[in-house]
């Protein structure tokens, strides 16, 4: 989310099943995106870390609905899903995973057979587990995780020194 050139990568690792990072996505991310995003001061981008099949699914489908330009939007959608079925006390993962992702991609107006086809390349699983193995070997011990980085302007998009912001 923003503008390409923007010379502040901001990358949020979390899993969009989690009520925890839901709480903080809804929470903080709004205002980020206000205060940074909007004004091309930093981009903003979501790694999934998938814990259960659920949020395996809703990843899956957050990627499929970037092919139609709203991958952001069905991610805010699951969040604030998410975090409602935490205040209610209710168990997140009902139902099926994929009826759960279909029902949101209806509510975004996406065109479902296009999102359905999207939902099997190949490229989307290879990410998830690169974002898992990122996640893995720098030793993140809960979710979400946002890591800030600032472009290194002598090495054009050589990625300066990270500042990890996380829960401890």
């Amino acid at each position: 989310l923003g503008h390409s050139g923007a010379p502040v990568t901001i990358t949020e690792y979390g899993d969009i099943d989690c009520a925890l990072c839901a709480f903080v996505h809804n929470g903080v991310v709004p205002q980020v995106i206000a205060r940074y995003v909007r004004s091309g001061r930093a981009t903003l981008e979501l790694r999934p870390v998938v814990e259960s099949r659920l949020s395996n699914a809703l990843a899956l489908a957050a990627y499929a609905a970037g092919e139609q330009g709203r991958g952001w939007d069905f991610i805010q959608l699951a969040y604030r899903r998410s975090e409602k079925l935490a205040y209610r006390g209710s168990e997140l993962d009902t139902g099926a995973p994929a009826e759960s992702s279909q029902v949101m991609a209806r509510t975004l107006g996406l065109n479902l057979a296009r999102w359905r086809a999207d939902l099997q390349r190949g490229q989307w699983p290879i990410d998830i587990k690169a974002a898992q193995d990122v996640a893995h070997l720098a030793g993140f011990a809960t979710y979400p995780v946002f890591l800030v980085r600032r472009a290194d302007p002598s090495h054009g998009t050589v990625p300066a020194p990270y500042i990890v912001l996380g829960a401890p």
